[in-house]
């Protein structure tokens, strides 16, 4: 099974990585730039569910990775919050997106 950071994070990164690759195979042919873009929004969507196990624990989950370091030794992260509520809203979107991608 999967580990729910690496769902979460792949389930709001496939997307963006499906964007790019779509528009680079757009020169060669429209079924195939269709097809990357159905595929990986239907991935994100897989990766959403992946979140379902995880509703009836109701725990807290804070996941972050490093960003960019700054100039002062400083240095900024991305991060995750994963609960409930999160979990049920990433299912609507990654869902619609993959309906919307699939019509």
């Amino acid at each position: 099974m999967l580990d729910v950071n690496l769902a979460a994070w792949l389930c709001w990164i496939l997307p963006i990585i499906g964007g790019v690759l779509a528009l680079l195979f757009a020169s060669f042919d429209r079924r195939i730039r269709a097809g990357v873009a159905v595929l990986f929004s239907f991935l994100a969507w897989l990766m959403a569910c992946l979140l379902l196990p995880e509703l009836p624990s109701a725990k807290l989950i804070d996941s972050s990775a490093f960003w960019v370091r700054l100039s002062n030794n400083a240095s900024l992260s991305i991060g995750m919050l994963i609960d409930p509520l999160s979990i049920i809203l990433a299912n609507v979107v990654a869902a619609l997106g993959f309906i919307i991608m699939l019509y």
